[in-house]
This record gives structure tokens, sequence and C-alpha cells, in this order.
């Protein structure tokens, strides 16, 4: 099966997210052969470099009536045969049965000063493979058991260690609703090859966006080395929680408010995959922040000394969160990622008595 292994995830790099094996004989190869305008053609839309805010501007006007995502099915036949079966690649819009909604996040990526360091420590410690995309130079998709969990790529001097995307059906339209001043356009959108579309916001946070391409996004939460968590640190959990309600459709299932709060509980409130939470150390820092992107493991514990063998540091002892137990690791580069084990937790568990959670 390794030829298998090859084709699928060339067809996941070059253009075909999803690989199918049938026992038929060999269909028509002029039946349904719908020759639609692919993502390689679309490449022009983006350009290597992406484009601005200026040019977003430019552009409104053709994005509102109706610009449509950049990907399209395609039918491709496979060169060879297994099992006596004909093998055929049939390229649909959806690689995997995990479901992102908009606005969820989807995706994660390590801006590491060091990337082939960066694959010597996070390898070995999740089991994760590496693989260079086409289409931009020094990105590579990293996977786990041949699933897509995020990408690595070279750190430079305005982006440092991980940051979650979240998905967006019109990555032009949400720009152009979200961005009310040119600097907050941190990274101007471009393709990482047939992979998707991204940009980089800092508009209550740094944040990225995702367009998906032939990935709809990461495998989310499905089991050990998948990403499970993200965590967003502010000061005004109100204003920012409204911010991702309308701007990008957070469907907020739990909050959290405490009794105390000058020096206690945290303002808490959550999705199915993210929380915000309200930054109660000494240093106010007037930008809310992504602090963690969590990774599943088994147990947190082990995982820890495994990382400390691979020349990571570990600084504070493992701690209950409302997504679970959580312990912050250091890879050797200086980037932070949070590891997540067991079960939620109801805040009122672990903070005490507070509003009512629902």
């Amino acid at each position: 099966m390794a030829e298998w292994d090859s084709l699928l995830m060339s067809c996941l790099l070059n253009g075909g997210p999803e690989v199918r094996i049938l026992s038929s004989p060999p269909p028509d190869p002029t039946r349904n052969r719908h020759r639609a305008r692919s993502s390689t053609d679309r490449a022009s839309d983006y350009g290597s470099e992406g484009w601005g805010f200026e040019s977003l501007r430019a552009h409104q006007q053709a994005t509102t009536s109706g610009w449509s995502p950049f990907y399209c099915p395609e039918l491709v036949d496979a060169p060879f045969d297994t099992t006596g079966g004909h093998v055929r690649a049939e390229l649909y819009r959806v690689f995997m049965t995990t479901t992102h909604h908009v606005g969820d996040p989807c995706w994660m990526e390590l801006a590491s000063p060091d990337p082939a360091a960066a694959e010597e420590f996070y390898g070995p410690l999740f089991g994760w493979e590496f693989a260079d995309v086409n289409g931009r130079d020094g990105y590579r998709l990293i996977t786990s058991e041949g699933r897509p969990v995020g990408g690595l790529r070279p750190a430079n001097e305005r982006a440092k260690g991980w940051l979650p995307y979240l998905k967006v059906r019109d990555l032009r339209g949400t720009l152009i609703r979200v961005l009310d001043e040119e600097d907050q356009l941190m990274v101007a959108p471009a393709q990482v090859g047939a992979l998707g579309v991204t940009a980089v916001i800092g508009v209550q946070g740094v944040i990225g966006l995702w367009q998906p391409g032939t990935v709809p996004g990461a495998c989310w939460d499905d089991g050990p080395g998948t990403p499970a968590w993200v965590d967003l640190s502010t000061f005004d959990v109100a204003e920012t929680e409204r911010f991702y309600r309308r701007q990008l459709r957070w469907r907020i299932s739990t909050r959290y408010e405490p009794v105390v709060t000058m020096g206690g509980p945290p303002f808490y409130a959550a999705t199915n995959r993210a929380s915000i939470t309200e930054e109660v150390s000494c240093m106010r820092d007037e930008h809310p922040r992504w602090a963690d992107i969590h990774i599943r493991v088994a147990d947190v514990e082990d995982m820890t000394d495994r990382a400390r063998a691979l020349g990571g540091t570990v600084e504070l002892e493992p701690w209950d969160t409302p997504a679970g137990r959580v312990q912050v690791i250091t890879d050797p580069q200086g980037c932070e990622p949070s590891l997540l084990s067991g079960a939620p937790t109801d805040p009122v568990g672990i903070w005490g008595s507070g509003q009512p959670v629902g």
C-alpha cells in the first residue's frame, strides 16, 4: 500500500483531497469529465506574495459580486490497480470527516527560528511527520498518522511561535468586514499551495484566518497529536466575546462569572473548541493575546518527561482547566505549546462558586 499512501499524500498537497477504492471495472473516462477552474489556475488571484489592505478595498466590489472559493472538484484516474479493482482519485471539497464551522479554530501553525530543529523535537514527541507544500517555499505540512494537523514555517521579525487559525468561507470578504486600519492586517493573504489561503489579522488578538482549499482544516481533537483547544487571554472578556460572536460567528456554550474578581477566579466564556479567559495578572496588557494552542496527549505527566529528554523545558506543574488537564512546555527554540489530557471540567469545580454556567 506504499503506492496508495503516496498517491493520497500527492493528492492532498497538489490538489486532490480524497481517494476512494472502487471494485467496479474502470469507468468511462469521458463520463462526467467536468474541467472546472482548479486551484492552480486561481493562483494568480493571490500570487505568492499575497496582496495588501488597499488591494482589499479595490477588490471589494468584485468580492461581493459573486467571487467564490478557489478550489473545485476534479476527477483524476489513478495510475495503477490494487486488489484487482480499479483505483481512482475523486477530488472533492471534503477530505476529513471532521466538520469545521465558520469561525471554528481549524488550523495551527508554528513559526520557528529553526524549522529543521523543530521537526527533530516535535516529530519524536508527537509522532508527527512533515512534507513540503508545492507553491510555498519553506512551508511544511504537519501530519499525524497521515492526517493533516497544521503547518511549520520559518519565523520572521513579526511572528514567532504557535498561532491558531479560524475558518472563513470568503477570506477577502471577511477582511473587508473586520479590518478598520491598515496595520490590523499583519500578514497579507497568500496561498499555501493547494491546501488553502491564509491571512493574519491583529483585531482582538493576533489570529490567523483560513479559507480551505484541498484541506478543510486540521483533524481536530481526534486522538493524541491533534490540536484540541485554543485559549485567548484578555482584560475585557465581554468586548472580546462580542467581536468573535458578531464577526466570526462564535457560538458561546459556556460562561463563568465569578463572585470575586480582584485577583480571584477569571471571567470565562467558551465554545466547544476555544475559550476566552480574563487576564488576572498584575501586568496589564492592553491587547488580547492567544496564549495557548493545546495539543491532545494521553497523559501530560508522561509527555513532559519525553519533552525534557528531547531538549525541551517545563517550568510549571500541570493544572486543571475547564478544557482538561494542561501542561505548558517550551521547545528548544523557545516556542510554547500546551499539552491537554482528560475530560472537560465545569468551571465551578475549578474556580469555586460563581454565576450560573450555561
